[in-house]
């Protein structure tokens, strides 16, 4: 065997703000606009932009997962007319691609990664 490939969503990690399709940063970065997060009408612009994070996708690697997280929050933004700045566009989908703060590992995990770790480089 040579790689082992974990699928982690709900198994080994849970999303520190409760949603897995909310950036950790995106409180900072949508200031007010946060409080949309919950509407209805996100929900229907999440349920029109989501074809940008198909997970039967091949995604090969970082910078292509960057790059469709960009194609998300900007349709996002167009749908929410959140009226953000393309910088922070790139901010929120850099810190949903990269920033692993937002994840909080469930507490059995660190002994079976240990474990694995021994046995899998």
């Amino acid at each position: 065997m040579k790689h082992l490939i974990f699928d982690c969503g709900g198994v080994m990690v849970w999303p520190r703000l409760g949603e897995w399709n909310i950036p950790f940063g995106a409180l900072e970065i949508l200031g007010p606009r946060a409080r949309d997060i919950y509407t209805s009408k996100y929900l229907t612009a999440h349920r029109t932009a989501v074809h940008f994070l198909d997970e039967d996708q091949l995604v090969p690697n970082v910078e292509a997962e960057r790059h469709l997280r960009r194609k998300y929050v900007l349709s996002m933004n167009d749908l929410m007319d959140w009226q953000l700045t393309t910088l922070d566009i790139s901010r929120l989908a850099d810190d949903f691609t990269d920033n692993i703060n937002r994840y909080g590992l469930f507490e059995d995990v660190a002994p079976w990664l240990m474990r694995w770790k021994s046995r899998y480089s």
